[in-house]
């Protein structure tokens, strides 16, 4: 629980009130990659309506059907991320594959709700071309 709380906290950075873009408005991104070609990130402070097991078929009648699905984007909004406490020490973010979504719904969900990995499922990620962040840090938004 400890390294998720600190990758949440870390390389987040709030997008200045001036930043208009209705994508990033006062939003927090959580930084996931950042190269030479660009960077990309989760939101991690636009909850949904939505629900796992809306969105994902045969979870509804599993423990994980109650996990929240934020709002991501702009980029592939029709493909899920998860930022999971790791199965391990790590925390980590990666596309909601089949083998993770299983997981989900069969070894996560039987465990005790206080021994389970902390999960946050995002749909879509934010996405910047090379150069793009760092010109937005130099103007400070």
């Amino acid at each position: 629980m400890r390294a998720f709380r600190e990758a949440m906290a870390f390389a987040g950075r709030i997008a200045d009130l001036n930043l208009m873009d209705p994508n990033f408005y006062r939003s927090i991104v959580l930084m996931i990659e950042h190269n030479e070609e660009g960077a990309s990130g989760l939101v991690v402070n636009r909850p949904s309506q939505y629900s796992l097991g809306e969105v994902i078929e045969g979870v509804d009648d599993t423990p994980a059907a109650s996990i929240p699905v934020c709002v991501e984007g702009p980029v592939q909004q029709n493909a899920l991320f998860v930022l999971h406490e790791g199965f391990g020490d790590a925390a980590a973010a990666e596309p909601a594959t089949s083998p993770l979504i299983d997981y989900l719904k069969g070894h996560w969900g039987e465990l005790p709700a206080e021994d389970r990995p902390s999960v946050r499922i995002y749909a879509g990620y934010s996405g910047c071309g090379s150069g793009q962040l760092e010109g937005e840090l130099k103007v400070d938004s």
